[in-house]
């Protein structure tokens, strides 16, 4: 790792590390559109597979979404990736009833070679974080590191902010939903389909 990048992962981890709980307070209220999608994950998990599997949550957070996903009882296993430790210790304490079932991975996502070791996985899920890698272009390979780590016929579910007239955002940053639906083709998914957009939420599916 090159200095300017030991750089970002500090400024990045004690962003979320001063911020953690406040974010985990708030989330629901500040992005109302999330609960339109919280039962949305579950469903496709379920009638994806029919059976226990392995899964990966890009951008874990507190623990929200995973609490919902292991619930359902779809995860053998379940590994949550964040670059902030505090949100790690959040959702330890969220998910303390599921400990057995947990493997917590400390990285920046945005970053080449930080999935070195993981996998493999039968679904990979995402909700309101893949714009943390900054730059969109960054997502294509961002997708593509993720397809090498699934089983085929996997599936992805990425839920995620994208650009409207109703909802500005940073251009550099966030996407539309055609280019959400391109990066996952670039990294080599099909069948890629939009599953809901409410707000300035929209959730996609891709098959590995």
């Amino acid at each position: 790792m090159t200095p300017a990048e030991d750089t970002m992962n500090a400024v990045n981890a004690k962003r979320w590390e001063d911020g953690a709980t406040h974010w985990a307070a708030t989330a629901d209220e500040r992005y109302p559109a999330r609960h339109a999608f919280w039962d949305l994950f579950t469903t496709e998990l379920v009638g994806g597979f029919g059976r226990r599997i392995r899964i990966l949550e890009l951008g874990s957070g507190p623990g929200f979404l995973a609490q919902r996903i292991l619930r359902a009882g779809v995860a053998s296993t379940y590994t949550l990736v964040d670059i902030s430790p505090a949100m790690h210790g959040l959702a330890r304490a969220r998910l303390s009833d599921q400990a057995d079932k947990l493997v917590f991975v400390t990285a920046n996502y945005g970053l080449p070679g930080w999935n070195e070791g993981l996998g493999p996985f039968d679904a990979i899920v995402s909700l309101q974080a893949v714009h943390e890698v900054r730059q969109k272009e960054r997502v294509g390979p961002l997708y593509a590191a993720l397809r090498r780590r699934m089983t085929s016929g996997g599936l992805a579910l990425i839920c995620d902010r994208y650009l409207t007239p109703e909802h500005p955002g940073d251009t550099e940053m966030h996407m539309t939903r055609a280019e959400h639906e391109a990066a996952l083709v670039q990294g080599g998914f099909g069948d890629v389909r939009l599953l809901h957009a409410a707000a300035e939420l929209a959730m996609f599916r891709g098959v590995a």
